[in-house]
């Protein structure tokens, strides 16, 4: 068992898991960033039905997090500051989560908004969870053990890492 256990650590740390989780990571808030830059409004819709936001925050999250999620999925992806850009999903990971916690909680039977903003989207429910947990373990991963293999950030002087 303490094989077992010591090789999916090991897995689990190394830089060529990093380069996975990395474009892994990248490519899943990219095309979450989609749909979201497409129909605005429609997220707006969608982020007002957490109920969790003042309305005064709304359209600002509507407007402002799509493009974070863009951003950060390319800077993942040609791996330019990956470790600054994994602690910013993590953040997002960990508030997404919160989110999908409470409105659960709540009883309250809404579309995620995660990757479409339609509301004829599956409701939430512990999948999304599950899903948010893994995708913050990979994110978590990358913040610790990334070894900027296949990364932009190696031909960068030192002073900029």
């Amino acid at each position: 068992m303490k094989g077992l256990i010591r090789s999916v650590v090991n897995l689990y740390t190394s830089p060529y898991a990093s380069v996975i989780f990395r474009w892994a990571v990248g490519l899943i808030f990219i095309y979450a960033s989609m749909d979201k830059l497409l129909h605005p409004s429609a997220f707006a819709v969608a982020v007002y039905n957490y109920k969790i936001l003042p309305g005064s925050l709304i359209n600002l999250v509507a407007i402002t997090l799509p493009w974070v999620e863009l951003i950060c999925g390319i800077l993942l992806l040609i791996g330019l500051f990956p470790r600054a850009t994994a602690l910013i999903l993590s953040i997002l990971l960990l508030l997404f989560f919160s989110a999908l916690s409470i409105s659960l909680y709540r009883g309250i039977d809404i579309s995620c908004g995660c990757f479409a903003v339609t509301t004829t989207v599956d409701k939430i429910g512990i999948s999304y969870m599950v899903r948010d947990l893994l995708v913050l373990a990979m994110s978590v991963q990358i913040l610790f053990f990334d070894g900027n293999l296949m990364s932009i950030e190696r031909l960068l002087p030192t002073s900029y890492r």
